[in-house]
């Protein structure tokens, strides 16, 4: 275990990062924003100083110019103060972490249940074997290449457009049919569907595709089901209660108007 000398008359101190007792390590937050502020106002100042010295008005052109040369003081005072507070390592370590990217693991695992590709993605002709997602925390830090692998195991979105217009045409269809008979309105096309009622209650049931997810959400008796796709299946499933969008709709249906529906 190494333990600490105290210096010797002439001898050369090794050079690295601040001692410990710096103001820096003492103040640092303080430190940055006021080197920040510093740093950004001397790069805008410099971008404006040849017409401020001659006393001419600011071309709007400068005026826009000023704002790069301010965004770079945040950057540079951090790389700075990294390399000066902990040295080389502190700025490897830096560098590292800003290759990676901080996600919901919530949302990561229900793309993938969605897809029904669990802890095995298959990509092509390959399989991916992806971390078990329900034994980390809420939060997880992963590199840049293994998001973009978890991106490629989603459906694709025009593959998710396709399936989800499909799958609003079969159900508007059969809505339609089943509303002659139970007196119910549907209205809309394949980007959003609304089922009106008048009795016994007025209601509006709203059913739309939620893109980034890959899903189909539901909003029906103040309650909202969002339903994935299912590979095996080849259709959307509520991943709670197994159920398909048609036999969701007939449940919510059923219950708003107290008489069994079948779409």
């Amino acid at each position: 275990m190494n333990k600490e000398t105290p210096n010797q008359p002439g001898m050369q101190q090794p050079t690295g990062p601040l001692q410990r007792d710096s103001f820096l390590h003492r103040r640092p937050v303080a430190s940055d924003f006021a080197l920040t502020f510093a740093v950004s106002w001397i790069g805008a100042l410099l971008v404006a100083a040849p017409h401020l010295l001659g006393g001419q008005p600011l071309p709007k052109l400068t005026g826009i110019l000023m704002f790069p040369a301010m965004l770079l003081g945040p950057s540079v005072v951090s790389i700075a103060l990294t390399r000066l507070v902990d040295g080389p390592r502190g700025l490897l370590d830096l560098f590292s972490r800003m290759r990676l990217v901080h996600f919901s693991v919530a949302l990561v695992r229900r793309a993938l249940d969605s897809t029904s590709l669990g802890a095995n993605c298959s990509c092509g002709s390959r399989i991916l074997a992806l971390p078990d997602l329900r034994t980390l925390s809420s939060t997880a830090y992963y590199p840049l290449p293994t998001v973009f692998m978890y991106a490629k195991c989603m459906l694709d979105e025009k593959d998710f457009q396709r399936k989800a217009d499909a799958a609003f045409e079969d159900l508007r269809r059969r809505m339609l049919t089943a509303g002659d008979e139970h007196g119910f309105d549907v209205e809309g096309e394949s980007g959003k569907l609304e089922v009106l009622f008048e009795e016994p209650v007025e209601a509006k049931f709203v059913i739309s595709p939620n893109t980034p997810v890959r899903e189909i959400w539901i909003s029906a008796l103040s309650t909202s089901f969002k339903l994935g796709w299912n590979e095996p299946r080849k259709a959307f499933v509520h991943e709670k209660t197994g159920e398909d969008l048609h036999a969701v709709m007939s449940r919510v249906i059923s219950q708003q108007l107290g008489a069994q529906v079948t779409l």
